[in-house]
């Protein structure tokens, strides 16, 4: 303290506070011009799929190019089928595509750059939909699938996402699908060899984007009624015996005993949101190893209760820590008020090393241009860094463009 009151009181330290002073100010100035971002989710699998023939691949292309999107995410890892090369994944869907004289990342990643655009590769992570012949269960085994807090096994729920037994007529997933544990080693490595041959096929690529990067979430069957608690997930025989081998305890002989010391534990919940965010840093130190320029970003539960306590992902430390350089909130839903709340709270838990983005539903609002364009405008007014609308495959349409024309107008004039 006293050092730095003699410092101000010389000449040379006047000098270095009036430099300080206007550096501080350039950053404020050059923070405050920066346009935000605008992007669009592309989806491989909606109603209108880009990459099935040359011609619907070239309507894509039209379509980015006709609009003043900076940021592209293109999906190329979904139901554990690849869209490019792999050693690991299914690259069923890219030599189909090649087949027809299709790339689909290396054309994306071309126009998208002639633009000015950033192309940004989207992986489903943790979620594979309903591919049980996905490599990954194939190599790893059946304890690859999450089980739930009754014993039941994700393999074991119907098309529907419906545990079996009884529990199945009250109770369902959020998302219905064949859902991978991040608790176990070799589903994280698998996963992130997946990427590694992403990044090794396309090293121009400006980001990875990763998407169901958590564990499900159990929900109630609609107009039912259970004093049962809603099922949770992450428990395997591995996972459990590694948390047990963790805290330096003897796993309890009964499953009941298991379940009950675990539900509503403050030590496993911390221990399985670890497990994700685990998998997000291996991914992030593979980026710096052999791709720091790029962009390491998330598809985010918007809710903090939700991310936090239910499916266990932590992206607002993901964010501070700068794991992540920037997490877009699924904010999909007809409240503005919702999306401001949602994207405030992302804006206060992230730092100067992380960016908020606020991912709003656009085919909510097809018909009702002035309304997505409101939820825009609330949350760039909260700080958000920038908007991405899902998706491609809504507003690839007559009513689409006449949302995208007025959103456009109204939030980003100045672009492109």
């Amino acid at each position: 303290m006293l050092l730095s009151f003699r410092l101000m009181k010389t000449k040379s330290g006047a000098a270095f506070l009036q430099i300080l002073l206007l550096f501080c100010m350039l950053l404020l100035v050059s923070a405050a011009s920066a346009e935000p971002r605008y992007g669009i989710w592309v989806e491989v699998e909606g109603k209108n799929r880009p990459f099935e023939s040359p011609e619907n691949y070239q309507t894509f292309l039209d379509f980015i190019a006709g609009t003043k999107f900076t940021d592209v995410y293109c999906q190329v890892y979904r139901s554990g089928r690849s869209y490019f090369p792999s050693m690991v994944a299914d690259p069923g869907p890219y030599y189909r595509a090649m087949e027809q004289g299709i790339d689909p990342l290396r054309g994306a990643i071309d126009a998208a750059h002639s633009r000015g655009q950033k192309l940004h590769a989207w992986v489903n992570v943790l979620r594979i939909k309903d591919n049980r012949s996905a490599p990954l269960l194939k190599v790893v085994g059946r304890k690859a699938a999450v089980v739930d807090s009754w014993g039941n096994s994700i393999l074991d729920y119907d098309e529907n996402g419906y545990p079996p037994g009884p529990n199945g007529e009250k109770f369902m997933l959020g998302t219905p699908g064949l859902w991978l544990d991040a608790g176990i080693p070799e589903v994280r490595r698998y996963i992130v060899e997946t990427i590694r041959d992403l990044i090794l096929a396309y090293p121009d690529l400006d980001g990875i984007h990763l998407d169901m990067v958590r564990y499900p979430m159990g929900i109630r069957r609609r107009g039912t009624k259970s004093r049962l608690a809603r099922p949770s997930y992450g428990f395997g025989e591995e996972s459990i015996e590694r948390f047990y081998s963790f805290a330096g305890k003897e796993v309890p002989k009964s499953r009941d005993k298991v379940i009950g010391d675990l539900r509503g534990s403050t030590a496993w919940a911390t221990w399985q949101r670890a497990q994700v965010t685990l998998l997000v840093f291996e991914i992030r130190g593979l980026i710096n190893e052999i791709a720091p320029h790029m962009e390491l970003s998330g598809a985010v539960i918007a809710s903090a209760h939700r991310s936090y306590n239910e499916v266990k992902q932590d992206w607002g430390n993901w964010l501070s820590g700068g794991i992540v350089d920037s997490a877009v909130l699924m904010s999909y839903t007809r409240d503005a008020q919702l999306v401001r709340r949602q994207t405030r709270h992302a804006v206060d838990v992230a730092s100067e090393r992380g960016q908020p983005l606020t991912g709003l539903g656009a085919w909510l609002l097809l018909g009702k241009p002035d309304a997505l364009t409101k939820q825009g405008q609330l949350a760039l007014s909260e700080g958000a860094q920038g908007l991405v609308l899902f998706s491609y495959s809504n507003l690839q349409s007559p009513a689409g463009a006449v949302l995208l024309k007025r959103f456009s107008d109204s939030l980003f004039p100045a672009t492109k």
